[in-house]
């Protein structure tokens, strides 16, 4: 088989930047996804519908890197002269370029509904509103279907999208297309990013808390920013005199974007390794806390009280217990039902100042 017979990495080439870039966005995705299912197996001892999705977008990008890699092989992103480009590898290029658009909106979409699974199972009904839920699930994957469909048959004879004519006049206005799914793209992006905020300030728990998980899902916005930039990118590829060397940014952008949504996916479950991190220093600060407790300890239903004071400092502490036993003693599962509202929403502490008379007297009795 004849191959493109300089993939230069000198001057004129973009090749070495989106190789390495490629290669550690795909390496940085693995490493975080299998730690998140090493924190949803062994911490929260189960997964989730978005733990599926997003195993399936790691392997479908992972699949998108393999076609630009194949892409690079044959000249992309290389600066050329007009004759010294064989018209195999025009072919080739144009063979992954076409395999390329039908996987990379579907990898966008599965990383959207790993997103919107997230949101499924830390916000249950009623805190997430079903309809804009739905609604953006069902806009998410009736868009890419139809995306898909269009890519697949964006010429009237599906392999003249890899012919040296292409692109043909049977074709579709690609220009027009490309811009349009971008723009829906990054829509939908934008609601899958604002879906969480209204369930997340209405969780039980201080304004602080609410706020530090709207920034977690935030996080989510460096995937927008990626879609922006990369509809520049087009825009360079569609006005370039040399559009083999800039289409490379096309790609660049994509799997930054892809990648970026993947990661800041599994941000969220990664809780239970950082808190691992400082749980020495957390555990010795809470039993120096409970060797200076002493008092009597009531149940009553569901709830428990446990009222001492602090010898130390004077200071009476009640802390009410809002669930079951049973419950407390899973209160290190991390799962990310838990991760958001277990500190407030299932204990809570009371701490009230009293007097050294107020101690000595209620020694005496």
């Amino acid at each position: 088989m004849e191959t493109y017979p300089n993939i230069s990495t000198g001057n004129g080439s973009k090749q070495p930047i989106f190789l390495a870039v490629t290669g550690a966005l795909l390496l940085t995705s693995s490493c975080i996804v299998s730690a998140r299912y090493y924190c949803r197996t062994v911490y929260a001892k189960q997964l989730g519908l978005d733990d599926y999705f997003i195993a399936i977008a790691l392997i479908v990008v992972i699949a998108l890197g393999i076609f630009n890699g194949f892409q690079i092989s044959w000249g992309a992103g290389r600066r050329r002269d007009p004759g010294d480009y064989p018209m195999t590898a025009y072919i080739h290029t144009l063979i992954y370029w076409y395999a390329y658009q039908i996987f990379y909106p579907l990898s966008l979409a599965i990383t959207k509904c790993s997103f919107l699974a997230l949101y499924r199972r830390v916000f249950p009904p009623p805190n997430m509103n079903r309809v804009f839920f739905w609604a953006t699930a069902a806009l998410i994957v009736v868009y890419t279907m139809i995306i898909m469909f269009v890519n697949a048959f964006e010429c009237a004879n599906p392999s003249d999208a890899w012919a040296p004519t292409f692109p043909s006049p049977n074709c579709n206005d690609l220009k027009g297309s490309y811009y349009s799914m971008a723009g829906i793209n990054i829509f939908t992006d934008l609601l899958v990013l604002i879906l969480p905020i209204k369930p997340a300030m209405q969780l039980n728990a201080s304004r602080r808390k609410r706020y530090a998980v709207i920034g977690i899902f935030m996080i989510g916005g460096f995937a927008v920013i990626a879609s922006v930039i990369r509809i520049h990118a087009l825009w360079a590829y569609f006005n370039s005199e040399n559009p083999g060397y800039d289409a490379i940014g096309v790609l660049l952008w994509g799997q930054i974007e892809i990648n970026v949504g993947i990661i800041c996916a599994s941000i969220a479950s990664l809780r239970p390794l950082f808190k691992s991190a400082f749980s020495g220093s957390q555990s010795r600060s809470k039993s120096s806390g409970l060797q200076y407790h002493a008092g009597q300890h009531y149940a009553l239903g569901s709830r428990q009280y446990g009222e001492g004071i602090d010898l130390a400092t004077g200071d009476s502490k009640t802390r009410v217990n809002t669930k079951i036993e049973a419950e407390l003693r899973d209160m290190d599962n991390d799962s990310q039902e838990l991760i958001l509202d277990k500190e407030e929403g299932i204990m809570r502490t009371i701490e009230t100042q009293i007097t050294s008379e107020q101690v000595q007297a209620r020694g005496s009795h």
